[in-house]
């Protein structure tokens, strides 16, 4: 896996050995999520940035991962969608990406929301 994302994927590997080696009794679980949201960033850099945007603003072509909508799906629902693609623009990524990529792509894109977004969704 650290061969797949390149210089990027060895970086939040290392990031993450260095968050537990300096942490304290709660650093392992802290290690743990931030990992899942550094694989998620480098993943979704590499396989979703090229359409969606480096931050997922969109672009002509393809939908903004910034909006409530995004916020309106639960994880199972964004699992199969990233998995099985939307059968027009967005490809399948489910031969492409592990299980535990795509569960950090969907904390990613849980972590890019807006807070705005997310307060709209919780009133």
């Amino acid at each position: 896996m650290i061969k797949r994302l390149g210089w990027l994927g060895r970086l939040s590997m290392a990031s993450a050995g260095i968050l537990l080696a300096c942490g304290g009794d709660d650093a392992p679980n802290e290690t743990i999520a931030m990992s899942e949201l550094e694989l998620g960033a480098a993943v979704y850099a590499q396989q979703c940035a090229g359409c969606h945007g480096e931050s997922g603003q969109g672009s002509r072509a393809c939908l903004t991962l910034i909006t409530p909508h995004i916020n309106k799906q639960s994880d199972a629902r964004l699992y199969a969608l990233i998995s099985a693609g939307t059968g027009g623009t967005m490809p399948a990524f489910g031969d492409t990406l592990g299980q535990d990529e795509i569960l950090a792509v969907i904390s990613h894109l849980r972590a890019i929301q807006e807070p705005s977004i997310v307060n709209d969704e919780d009133e």
